[in-house]
């Protein structure tokens, strides 16, 4: 003991400053001792958060979900990403929780990436739980902004709790209303205002703004705005969106209570939770027709269906499956743009987080595509993944970081027509320097 006091003096400065410091030290030690740190709300919500980050560390990323397996380098590193990637689910779940509602907040950006993130977009989300811990306050709010440059898309969607059914069994929430810009009223500076709430308000009250239902038991809104612009709109380009309570529901700013920032960081804990220990065990029955399970193939084609549970949009198709390549294997994806308004293709890590995009000029881990010209129904493309870029090809390469494997995911935005599948995407596996010999067959 003493010998820890001297040890404190000394980084204390040592002296009469640092004799002070330490007798401060000792003293509240010993009060401490004697009354005992007092247990709060939010202390014990704090640490209910703490401890869903261990689970998530030791239950999550474990065998169970497939995490940690095969040669011991690859599993090593497998789960220094999955650290990362729970990582940033909690830096997320800490900012659209823990701070006065409504408000957005990035929910990917370069630097934080979580389900599904998209270079050639931007995302944003606003809890609609946090208004305060009464969660019966009326759900009124009005969300306003301007269409940005080189934005070839904008949508929002309003979320309710998952209910326990569907692909993710309850982790995520559900869609239950949405529009895109094609339904929004613009005025000559291309800006916007929305309504959101239960009931439409008429038009007293809209004043010419776009109403929204969004439920008693709404949760959260997702924004989606698309950029066709080169670097990727997730790196240049900039939203301009703002969310406030609808007049006659404004409440007056309270300071910090221990009930409201203990109601806040459970909400963060769930949210976590969703991300990491709630997520579905891999089962092959479970995947959407639009994901293929067996590697090197791709799913059909297929729009995302309101109601059901993720984060997908009922305005977009996706298609999707993994590759599994060796270093000198090349995977030759062809296949063709149906008529839409955006298309792209991305590479994804087994945590639904992009390769990293800012070397996009000499490795490039996406794709926007061409669409159809007005006379074509379908626009045709060629894509190589490999680690290094075949010789004599001067097509559409993406680079695989040398991973061995991975997700290939594409969206197809606003498709024409009332299908719901749409034309297959080919695959080949070829030796890396046989893949211009190929493609001349």
């Amino acid at each position: 003991g003493l010998e820890r006091l001297r040890i404190g003096h000394a980084m204390a400065g040592g002296g009469a400053g640092g004799t002070a410091a330490m007798a401060d030290a000792i003293t509240t030690t010993a009060i401490s001792k004697i009354f005992g740190v007092k247990t709060t709300s939010s202390r014990r919500s704090w640490r209910r958060l703490l401890d869903t980050m261990k689970e998530a560390e030791l239950l999550y990323l474990s065998p169970s979900w497939g995490f940690g397996l095969g040669p011991e380098k690859f599993a090593a590193d497998e789960i220094a990403e999955g650290l990362k990637y729970v990582s940033h689910v909690t830096k997320l779940a800490l900012d659209v929780y823990l701070e006065e509602s409504p408000r957005f907040v990035k929910l990917v950006s370069p630097t934080l990436k979580l389900l599904g993130d998209n270079p050639d977009a931007q995302y944003h989300i606003a809890s609609l739980r946090t208004h305060g811990a009464n969660e019966q306050q009326p759900k009124a709010f009005i969300v306003d902004g301007c269409r940005g440059e080189n934005e070839v898309y904008f949508s929002i969607s309003v979320h309710v709790p998952g209910d326990g059914s569907g692909l993710s069994n309850g982790a995520f929430e559900r869609v239950v209303s949405d529009i895109n810009d094609a339904g929004i009223g613009f005025d000559d500076n291309d800006c916007y205002k929305l309504h959101l709430s239960p009931a439409d308000p008429g038009e007293a009250v809209l004043q010419g703004a776009t109403w929204l239902e969004t439920p008693e038991d709404a949760s959260s809104l997702v924004t989606r705005h698309y950029f066709d612009s080169w670097p990727p709109g997730a790196i240049s380009q900039q939203v301009h969106l703002g969310i406030k309570l609808a007049k006659g529901v404004q409440r007056a700013p309270e300071p910090v209570s221990d009930e409201v920032i203990a109601h806040r960081l459970d909400l963060a804990t769930d949210f976590i939770r969703r991300h990491t220990i709630l997520m579905p065990q891999p089962d092959p029955t479970s995947a959407p027709p639009f994901f293929s399970l067996l590697p090197n193939t791709i799913g059909i084609p297929q729009k995302w269906k309101r109601g059901e549970e993720g984060m997908g949009a009922v305005d977009i198709a996706y298609a999707a499956g993994r590759f599994r390549l060796e270093d000198d294997e090349a995977l030759i994806l062809k296949g063709a743009v149906p008529r839409c308004r955006f298309a792209n293709v991305v590479l994804w890590n087994r945590f639904l987080q992009t390769f990293d995009y800012t070397a996009y000029d000499e490795y490039p881990v996406f794709f926007t595509l061409d669409t159809p010209a007005e006379s074509e129904e379908y626009a045709p493309f060629t894509i190589v993944l490999s680690k290094e870029k075949p010789t004599q090809y001067t097509g559409k390469w993406m680079y695989t970081e040398g991973r061995p494997m991975g997700t290939v995911f594409f969206r197809f935005l606003l498709p024409e027509g009332d299908k719901y599948e749409y034309q297959r995407i080919t695959t080949t596996v070829v030796p890396v320097d046989d893949v211009a010999a190929n493609l001349r067959k």
